[in-house]
């Protein structure tokens, strides 16, 4: 997974490697400019779509489990080696800065959609966050 040059994107919430709908199928990210976003899956091939031409995926605890995380999970930004955990409300879910015992204010990044996980663990680690099996 890269950043892409949010300067030239057609949508800086992406990043290369997220997973999206399109036409109720699940695709892969796998480039974008600022014209139009390039996805692919082994049923329907390599596309281009407009920014207008999917839609998120609900995260769930399913799709947790697909990256290898749970509620709970730590992931170490790497800037600034601080701990960010996931947690959850409900089915609703989040992350925030790592703190034993915890205490006051800690930022707190909610976390509706598969694609802003994704973008979410890139800027902590720099790397792709990884799935169980290949999905697309």
């Amino acid at each position: 997974m890269k950043n892409f040059d949010i300067e030239s994107l057609v949508n800086p919430e992406i990043v290369e490697g997220a997973f999206i709908y399109h036409d109720n199928e699940i695709f892969e990210v796998i480039d974008m400019d600022i014209n139009q976003i390039t996805i692919i899956n082994k049923i329907s091939g390599k596309k281009n779509i407009s920014d207008k031409d999917w839609s998120p995926i609900e995260l769930n605890e399913d799709w947790l489990n697909r990256f290898n995380l749970k509620v709970g999970s730590k992931i170490r930004n790497k800037t600034t080696d601080l701990d960010w955990i996931i947690k959850s409300t409900g089915n609703l879910y989040y992350t925030s800065i790592y703190v034993e015992p915890p205490y006051g204010d800690n930022p707190v990044i909610g976390l509706k959609f598969v694609h802003e996980l994704q973008a979410w663990y890139f800027r902590l680690t720099h790397e792709n966050i990884k799935l169980n099996k290949k999905l697309c």
